[in-house]
């Protein structure tokens, strides 16, 4: 008689068990709510620091390529540049190698070689009161020519960024 009395004991206590209670359900569905929530704000916050990290990127490609190709020519010069016939500062600098001249100049556009955009479209010179400063050496040691510059990214807010650049070159021949 006890075993039939724990048997329908047990049987009736397992039909009611069967699925969950409604506050079981509401918690998980708070639970996952929450979770949902902070993953979505960190997944935000990488893409928008992505999106700045392209941008400074990019941004330091170009000044390093331009940097570059203007750093390359001045050196490579025959003769002093134009610009260092009476020391001074300017946004435009020509160079002569093998009776070719070469003029790089600053706009707020960019910077051109020749008249060729080194910078892209999207990129722009900011404060450019001259890219360009020769320093003549009074021994006879060659001129040392000062590049600085400021390029900026426009667009949005998130894409935006500037990098300053500048370097000093000397003639390799003198």
């Amino acid at each position: 008689m006890k075993i039939l009395k724990n048997k329908r004991f047990l049987t009736h206590y397992s039909h009611q068990r069967r699925g969950f209670t409604l506050l079981e359900i509401l918690v998980v569905i708070g639970l996952v709510g929450i979770v949902a929530t902070s993953s979505t704000g960190i997944f935000i916050f990488l893409l928008k620091s992505d999106r700045k990290v392209r941008a400074i990127l990019e941004v330091k490609q170009v000044g390093d390529s331009a940097m570059a190709a203007m750093v390359n020519k001045i050196r490579q010069a025959d003769t002093e540049p134009t610009l260092c016939a009476s020391p001074t500062s300017s946004n435009t600098i020509t160079v002569f190698i093998g009776g070719a001249s070469t003029t790089f100049t600053c706009l707020g556009t960019g910077i051109t070689s020749n008249g060729d955009n080194l910078t892209g479209t999207n990129l722009a010179i900011i404060g450019f009161n001259s890219c360009f400063t020769c320093y003549a050496d009074p021994l006879g040691s060659p001129s040392v020519i000062e590049i600085s510059f400021t390029l900026s990214k426009t667009g949005d807010v998130l894409s935006q960024s500037q990098l300053p650049f500048i370097t000093n070159v000397s003639l390799r021949t003198y």
